[in-house]
């Protein structure tokens, strides 16, 4: 087996890079008219071509040596797993993980069953890593393998790249040491100022803030607000095994099932926020048949908090949300004296 795994390191992490950013530029334009470089179209056909042999029952005879085995699985998890980006989101956490599997080397090469075979252990390994990972939006960014051994046994270090909390740009995100009260009062009577559901209407003005660049502009209301409640969109609900974790894309608690609280973390800060902007941005325009651009889109969310009682105990609470709609327009010359 040759050892010259320097440049195999190089040239995988290359070929890792040069992959995802192609399946970047595939993945936000579905009508695939994307251009494809011949090496790009190279790297697939070979991709294609390796995942064919190993779906095959038949015992072709066909061998191949580690290296290129380990090259070509490599090359296929990213293929197959791996996106670099999410659009023009970004990442609120990144992951740096790692994991060690030892392997035998089998003198003359591998065959296709062999091949197969450790492509699944592999597979399987990283898997397990992966899913330790608890965000719910976590996405594999890149698998990079560094083989390190001898003619008896190769010690393949596997080092992964994960990112999570899609959709918020870095001003639209909560520190990780931020935590707030769900609402604005809570069932006493004593006002939280700031509170989860005034940062997230703060945050939502952050969020359209690119689209006013100086004074003068001004939103039209366009029509009626658009109010949404919790249980109109679950995400991560299942019946009868209430977490209180995550459950809508709106915040909601039960006093009455594992997990409640009244005081919001970072995780969830900017999951919710997330949500409020994927309902703003993309659910409830296809839901009504609009689309939203830089002149017409939601420009204003009014987050509400709300308790539900059962006689005189507490039993729920929650967040609403209404979303209003407008159009964009330019005053002309402004003056700030007039006001």
């Amino acid at each position: 087996m040759k050892k010259n795994y320097l440049i195999y390191f190089v040239i995988l992490a290359f070929v890792t890079i040069t992959f995802t950013n192609c399946k970047k530029y595939e993945a936000t334009k579905p009508d695939n008219k994307v251009q494809l470089t011949s090496y790009n179209l190279q790297i697939n056909q070979m991709i294609t071509g390796f995942k064919a042999k190993l779906a095959s029952k038949l015992k072709s005879g066909e061998t191949m040596s580690f290296d290129s085995a380990l090259w070509y699985i490599n090359i296929t998890l990213n293929g197959t797993y791996a996106v670099l980006s999410n659009g023009n989101l970004q990442p609120g956490k990144t992951y740096f993980d790692s994991l060690t599997i030892t392997l035998p080397v089998v003198a003359g090469g591998l065959n296709i069953e062999q091949i197969n075979n450790l492509y699944n252990k592999i597979t399987d390994s990283a898997r397990v890593v992966y899913h330790r990972i608890s965000d719910p939006d976590k996405q594999l960014a890149a698998i990079i393998f560094d083989p390190r051994g001898n003619e008896n046994s190769i010690e393949l270090k596997i080092k992964m790249l994960t990112y999570s909390t899609w959709g918020l740009q870095y001003w639209e995100r909560f520190g990780e040491s931020e935590t707030y009260y769900y609402g604005y009062v809570d069932e006493n009577g004593n006002h939280y100022n700031p509170c989860a559901a005034g940062k997230f209407n703060e945050k939502f003005a952050l969020h359209v803030s690119p689209y006013m660049p100086a004074p003068g502009y001004f939103w039209i209301p366009a029509f009626t607000k658009f109010v949404i409640q919790p249980e109109e969109f679950p995400y991560n609900w299942q019946a009868g095994t209430h977490t209180n974790y995550l459950e809508y894309y709106l915040f909601t608690s039960y006093f009455y099932f594992p997990g409640y609280h009244t005081w919001l973390c970072a995780d969830e800060l900017n999951f919710y926020m997330s949500k409020a902007i994927e309902l703003a941005d993309v659910i409830i325009p296809q839901q009504n048949n609009f689309e939203v651009s830089e002149n017409f889109r939601c420009y204003q969310i009014n987050v509400g908090s709300c308790m539900g009682f059962c006689g005189n105990s507490l039993v729920e609470i929650n967040h609403s949300i209404n979303f209003y709609y407008g159009w964009r327009e330019i005053i002309g010359q402004w003056d700030p004296l007039e006001l």
